[in-house]
């Protein structure tokens, strides 16, 4: 790397560590609600608004975040365009430039079509960096990093979830909780126009539509408005929804469970990705690979921090492999990866199906009396099998047999049926084993093609 590259690099990281809420100069400005002379609140008339933190405030809530956006897209270009390996690209992202806009999102009204014209910048970077075809479904993007994703998600979906996150908060604080309630009472008496009762006001928080609630609105745009719609078009991917308290108190459910403040955004997040997870799974082509590496944790270790990689080169087969999406147009990669396990390359087929026993063997410290047999028959036996590894101790009187699996992860039936084949093909030394009074342990460590990792 050249010096004009380095100086470059070290450039793009310190703007983006030095993120800071851009000057809204396309607002016009107000007086300082503080009287600096004689400390005494102005009042703010109806079509004006002062900036808390950035965010506009005032009775006709103003539109936020505008700048923001733009200032993370250009951000956004830049990283796309620096030399950093993909994982730190999204490192980048997820540390230093989504969270810009998480407080416009809880306390603000950010534009939905600014959110989506970001989302669709955000999204065609990242399958530029996971080297997809712009075609290859999303899903993967959205995936937490152990399931084998980069840890994203749509920016409208997310908004959604900072509503919720936001009002729970609000309900459940020790200094305002009753306070909101009480105006979250006045907002659904002014749409049912009577009084509202403790059910009333989480049929209003589901985003109830029908019946008293039918009624078209005549209040303004507030947190608790925002929060019914918020919650009615994220029931629609994920089980949450709002309940009473054994003291009438509104709280949110996910999956029946209740969820507090400490825990919501988190709990929400994990669901939603469990939610991308599903549907890619349903997928017929490209949800066969993450049915098995979404599965196990180890496989993906590299997704976030490159460990064990030299230059996560690796990514450009995995990530398109992963989905059995074509890179270039031509040949499908499921064929390819096929082909890979056919006889013409069963020389590195046996040099990796090597490298892994080689790399358990060195793993393994045996205790005093054990004797480890690797790629050797065993003694009074004919069949001329070769366990991969054979762990005996006399004194323990226990054997262990392993055999290493490498096949194509073609959903999770292939690793099974890989599994059942090698307890199969050395079951009867398991038995020679048994009859002669030892515990025996046989089972097979499966490393798919794509790094996928049999949970057994």
């Amino acid at each position: 790397m050249d010096d004009a590259t380095l100086i470059s690099l070290v450039q793009n990281y310190e703007e983006i560590y030095n993120l800071k809420h851009p000057d809204y100069g396309n607002q016009q400005r107000r007086d300082n609600i503080w009287e600096e002379t004689a400390g005494i609140m102005k009042r703010t008339a109806e079509g004006e608004f002062y900036e808390h933190l950035g965010v506009p405030t005032g009775y006709h809530v103003a539109r936020s975040a505008e700048q923001v956006l733009v200032k993370m897209t250009e951000n956004l270009d830049k990283v796309d365009e620096s030399l950093l390996a993909p994982w730190q690209k999204f490192d980048a992202m997820n540390t230093f430039i989504l969270p810009c806009l998480s407080f416009h999102l809880k306390n603000g009204v950010v534009r939905k079509k600014s959110l989506n014209d970001f989302d669709k910048s955000l999204k065609a970077a990242g399958k530029r960096w996971l080297n997809l075809p712009q075609r290859a479904g999303a899903e993967p993007l959205y995936l937490g990093y152990r399931m084998g994703g980069v840890n994203l998600l749509p920016m409208a979906l997310l908004a959604d979830v900072h509503q919720l996150v936001h009002g729970v908060r609000l309900l459940q604080s020790s200094t305002v909780g009753k306070l909101s309630q009480t105006i979250l009472q006045a907002v659904v008496e002014k749409k049912i126009r009577t009084t509202a009762q403790p059910s009333d006001l989480v049929d209003y928080l589901n985003g109830r539509m029908d019946g008293a609630f039918a009624s078209e609105s005549i209040d303004v745009t507030n947190v608790w408005t925002r929060l019914g719609l918020a919650t009615r078009r994220i029931r629609s991917k994920i089980n949450v929804e709002w309940s009473l308290t054994a003291t009438e108190e509104p709280q949110l459910q996910l999956n029946g469970f209740s969820l507090r403040a400490s825990e919501v955004e988190y709990s929400l997040r994990c669901s939603i990705r469990e939610y991308f997870r599903r549907r890619l799974l349903k997928k017929p082509d490209q949800g066969k690979v993450y049915e098995v590496t979404s599965v196990a944790t180890p496989p993906n270790h590299f997704m976030r921090n490159g460990d064990v990689t030299r230059d996560w080169t690796v990514c450009p087969l995995m990530a398109p492999a992963a989905l059995d999406v074509a890179t270039n147009g031509a040949a499908d990669v499921d064929m390819k990866m096929r082909r890979y396990h056919t006889f013409s390359h069963l020389a590195a087929v046996t040099r990796r199906h090597n490298a892994v026993l080689d790399r358990l063997v060195k793993a393994l410290v045996p205790h005093e009396g054990t004797t480890v047999r690797v790629n050797q028959c065993v003694g009074g036996m004919d069949d001329g099998l070769r366990p991969d590894l054979l762990i005996v101790n006399g004194a323990e009187k226990s054997a262990v047999i392993i055999d290493v699996a490498t096949p194509f992860e073609n959903r999770y039936a292939a690793f099974e049926a890989a599994r059942n084949e090698n307890r199969a093909k050395y079951g009867h030394i398991a038995d020679h084993f048994r009859r002669q009074g030892y515990d025996v342990c046989a089972d097979a460590f499966i490393l798919g093609a794509l790094g996928g990792m049999g949970p057994g």
